[in-house]
């Protein structure tokens, strides 16, 4: 469970964080969840997004893509 006190858990960034932090747990663990829950605590309401199967594989693969880019700008940068 990722719990957000942001006014929105709707955007992409919230799954790709998520399964970011599934495949950290599994490789800390060496257990694997099955699903990935978004929890938006207050503003205003409570709301929460289920991420699983394909989507969350999907959601990794997108983190690793957006890693990638992230640090072949950081390398033009040093």
């Amino acid at each position: 469970v990722d719990y957000k006190t942001a006014n929105s858990i709707e955007g992409p960034e919230y799954p790709m964080q998520g399964a970011a932090y599934q495949q950290a747990f599994q490789s800390m663990t060496g257990i694997e969840p099955v699903e990935v829950w978004i929890v938006q605590l207050g503003k205003p309401r409570f709301r929460s997004r289920l991420i699983i199967g394909t989507a969350l594989v999907a959601a990794y693969q997108a983190f690793l893509s957006a890693k990638s880019l992230y640090d072949y700008f950081r390398y033009l940068n040093s």
